[in-house]
């Protein structure tokens, strides 16, 4: 595939070519009409070729339901989504997984004989288009011995000298010529005339967007959003056909069989729009993000001698402390409640956490309780900060008589015997406690 700087210098270099004859004034008035579209045209390629390493577009307000005419998401069948009832007929293809690996959420075609049959709808006439999908070539085939056919068809409607008019259409396809692997956007008219779009350099067994839009008198073909090349048409061609749309093949009406070409890969995501999509509009479709993903975690209580580090990292992202720092990563160093905004091209989200710093310092831990049962100190209670630490309980000759790893002030003696006990506590912190408590019935 050709880069982004060939293309600059090869458009660049026409532009002044032609602007260097255009100086000819033995030209007459159309043949200078004619060349400066050729410039115009040329540097909007220029435009186009910058764009395509622009960065990521806001999605959050990018309609991409807008003049959508055909759907087709290929997860679990092949209905069309918009409401218009032609829904695509299986042939052979089966489900398989799509490029994020969800089961059954795209079809596999096996380069013989397999298609899906949307029938004759979706003409798009003279209006401006875009037509969108996303195919995995598992093989790129060539030309068909003894035919003028090569490659595999993933999006067809026409395109045949069988059709009518002959020739008029609209399609992608994926061939295989002198070792390179092609990808191809074609559109055809009343003229008997087809015109083609595409690039090479493409892998087997990898995903890939292939988007073509024709605008006004221009057509122009992307893969994953990445300018690949264009072309000037004639201006009020009428792509309309009355054969119908395939995915993975064509429809010759019954005529060359042997000809008729099929795709050995996956398909996803078929649409359709009535107009020419922006950059910001086709890299939502290749690249869609969501706001960012931001989780502090639960409320906590903390040892004073620990450290704390909150992370709201996420990639591509800016953000905001509730003290205004603007790192990805928060010290934490006194109790408080702490906050941050986390925002990226596609919208921001904000969590809040509540830390509390551990002191415990001198507790309250009685020395006596009277576990008789008449709900007036039965249990061994001790101070709250404590609750949830480790309590082991021994008698005068140092045998354990009771253990609770996560006391909850809820030991009411297990009807040992009046007397002396020693106790030992363990807080969450590793501080220890020891002492006496007397049991009294």
């Amino acid at each position: 595939m050709e880069s982004s700087n060939q293309y600059f210098h090869l458009l660049l270099a026409i532009i002044c070519y032609v602007l260097s004859d255009y100086r000819d004034t033995s030209y007459d008035v159309s043949v200078h009409f004619f060349m400066m579209k050729i410039v115009l045209f040329s540097f909007s390629m220029l435009l186009l070729v910058g764009n395509g390493v622009l960065g990521q577009a806001n999605c959050l307000n990018i309609d991409l339901q807008k003049d959508l005419i055909a759907h087709f998401p290929l997860n679990g069948n092949a209905g069309e989504a918009m409401g218009s009832g032609f829904d695509g007929a299986v042939n052979g293809a089966v489900l398989t997984s799509d490029r994020q690996l969800n089961p059954g959420a795209a079809y596999v075609f096996d380069g013989r004989n397999d298609y899906i049959r949307v029938g004759d709808h979706f003409d798009l006439g003279t209006s401006d288009f875009s037509i969108s999908c996303w195919v995995n070539v598992i093989k790129f085939t060539g030309r068909i011995p003894g035919t003028n056919t090569s490659g595999g068809p993933v999006i067809n409607k026409g395109l045949t000298v069988f059709g009518s008019p002959p020739r008029a259409g609209y399609g992608f396809s994926a061939r295989e010529f002198q070792g390179e692997h092609y990808f191809d956007f074609y559109i055809g008219g009343q003229n008997n005339e087809i015109y083609r779009v595409g690039g090479f350099g493409y892998e087997e067994n990898r995903w890939y967007s292939l988007i073509g839009i024709k605008e006004a008198d221009s057509i122009k073909f992307y893969v994953d959003n990445q300018f690949i090349a264009g072309s000037l048409i004639p201006a009020n061609i009428n792509v309309n056909t009355n054969i119908p749309l395939l995915f993975g093949s064509i429809d010759k009406l019954g005529n060359d069989p042997r000809g008729t070409n099929y795709l050995n890969g996956e398909i996803d995501d078929v649409r359709m729009y009535k107009r020419a999509l922006s950059f910001e509009e086709r890299e939502c479709l290749v690249n869609p993000c969501s706001p960012p993903l931001v989780d502090l975690g639960d409320d906590r209580s903390i040892c004073n001698n620990a450290s704390l580090i909150l992370d709201a990292s996420h990639p591509g992202s800016t953000y905001k402390w509730q003290d205004g720092s603007t790192q990805p990563m928060f010290e934490v160093t006194q109790s408080g409640t702490y906050s941050v905004e986390v925002e990226n091209i596609c919208g921001t989200r904000r969590d809040t956490v509540n830390v509390i710093f551990r002191a415990f310092g001198d507790m309250m831990i009685p020395n006596v309780f009277t576990p008789n049962g008449d709900d007036m100190n039965d249990y061994f209670e001790i101070d709250e900060k404590l609750i949830g630490s480790k309590l082991s309980v021994f008698e005068r000759w140092g045998k354990m008589v009771f253990r609770n790893d996560n006391y909850q002030n809820d030991w009411d003696g297990d009807s040992l015997s009046s007397g002396i006990y020693y106790y030992l506590i363990t807080d969450a912190c590793g501080g220890t406690y020891k002492g006496w408590v007397s049991i009294l019935y």
